[in-house]
């Protein structure tokens, strides 16, 4: 009986071993910072160093000194510019350029150094800068004005009116621009909120005029491709020649990306399931490689981004919450409880391998994520609080995992006692109720 309870005891162990190893569990991050009072990102670089500054009076800014932090401790390696310098926040990632207005003067200047490139001659007033041409040339918004320049020359290349901020060089011969919405419109953008622009002369590309309702446009990785998302679908063009390679019917929540060879486009459906399925399209072919999912889908959005040497995954998951709506609404109907109100999605990122699919670990209550360079650890921020590092391959989580295993099984052996000694007991106490006290037995008989 001791054999088969000790047997039993180790066989539970190992398969509680084996059910821990293989179960998602929270990663730890390597480091967190959370952003002190008056303190702003500034944006992240292409190096993966991270730009803090102090916050500034207008929403696309932040004030000096910028302190640049190491993505792989924290620690600050360096520090650029004073308290009186302006810095524009730039789209995306900080690469060689920033934009910076020096008592009046905006100058483009070299982000390792703070050293002057060029001083960009801005007539009324801007708000938004981009490197363009692989941080040759600056795009920029003069008050309405849409200017182009080659800092390296030093000289403006061409201007064009009627334009706002939110202007984007997608490739080196094509712009997304932002025409401004007229004294007339509605207070909604028209749908048409977007126009392709050629990058060498300023002017409407007229080989894109036929496209309506233009929501985003992006370039592949090698900028081969450039797609253009519409309300209804996404158009892939081949960015020299505008040929149209590809039209796929899509809704303006749903998330489409390259892949990383830039040969397909990809779109993430999150699944009933908790996990993601992945619809691909041939961009060369123009044809469909894997549909999209017929049944199973949730409500919600996801995105699976793969880690720059393609070992590793994110899926970024956001559901839908259907339970938390009714208690919400519930909750609402009495003031006292409606600050106990419940999130209306659930927002999970997995880390998984790239291959496989197996998932090595998860993240709860979070929804923006992206890797480093050189694809070493990842990042998640939040704009105005915080920002983690997690490395990758991650760091097991052993007091969790030994926490999951120790006290099951100790529950176990103590039931495992319980009941035996308990048995023990019966048997006991059955046995003297049928026959009496052995030991009187013994004296009588003797």
């Amino acid at each position: 009986m001791r054999a088969l309870r000790w047997g039993v005891l180790g066989a539970v162990w190992i398969g509680l071993v084996v059910w821990a190893w293989r179960e998602t569990v929270p990663l730890p991050p390597t480091w967190t910072r959370e952003f002190p009072e008056g303190k702003a990102r500034l944006a992240w670089t292409t190096s993966g160093e991270l730009a803090l500054g102090a916050s500034g009076s207008k929403l696309r800014s932040v004030r000096g000194p910028i302190e640049f932090l190491s993505g792989r401790d924290g620690q600050k390696v360096r520090e650029l510019f004073s308290a009186d310098d302006e810095v524009l926040t730039p789209h995306g990632e900080i690469d060689n350029v920033l934009i910076v207005n020096r008592g009046g003067r905006w100058q483009a200047v070299d982000a390792r150094t703070g050293d002057e490139r060029d001083e960009l001659p801005v007539e009324q007033s801007t708000a938004w800068a981009v490197p363009a041409d692989r941080g040759r040339k600056v795009l920029y918004i003069d008050g309405r004005t849409m200017r182009m320049r080659d800092i390296e020359a030093r000289r403006e290349l061409w201007a064009s009116d009627g334009y706002e901020w939110g202007c984007v060089a997608a490739t080196a011969d094509l712009i997304v621009a932002v025409p401004q919405i007229r004294p007339d419109a509605p207070a909604v953008r028209q749908p048409n909120a977007h126009v392709i622009v050629d990058a060498r002369n300023g002017q409407l590309d007229p080989r894109f005029a036929d496209v309506q309702g233009i929501m985003i446009a992006f370039p592949s990785p090698d900028q081969r491709w450039l797609a253009i998302k519409t309300f209804t679908e996404l158009l892939v063009y081949n960015a020299a020649t505008a040929e149209l390679r590809l039209s796929i019917p899509a809704h303006p929540s749903e998330f489409h990306r390259f892949s990383p060879d830039s040969l397909h486009v990809v779109i993430d459906y999150p699944m009933q399931g908790g996990g993601l399925s992945t619809a691909r399209w041939d961009i060369a072919e123009g044809t469909e490689l894997i549909p999209p999912p017929a049944v199973g889908r949730a409500a919600g959005d996801g995105a699976r981004l793969v880690s720059p040497d393609g070992r590793y995954a994110l899926e970024i998951i956001s559901l839908d919450a259907s339970q938390p709506r009714w208690i919400n609404a519930w909750l609402r109907t009495m003031p006292i409880l409606a600050r106990f109100q419940l999130p209306d999605t659930k927002n999970v990122i997995h880390l998984t391998a790239a291959h496989t699919g197996r998932r090595l670990g998860s993240i709860d209550g979070h929804r923006h994520a992206q890797w480093q360079a050189d694809g070493s650890a990842f990042r998640m921020d939040d704009n105005h609080k915080f920002v983690s590092m997690y490395p990758v391959p991650p760091v097991r989580n052993w007091g969790w995992l030994i926490h999951r295993c120790v006290w099951p099984l100790a529950g176990f052996w103590l039931a495992v006692q319980l009941v035996s000694r308990s048995w023990s007991w019966l048997r006991t106490g059955r046995r003297q109720r049928s026959g009496g006290d052995p030991s009187e037995a013994v004296a009588t008989g003797g």
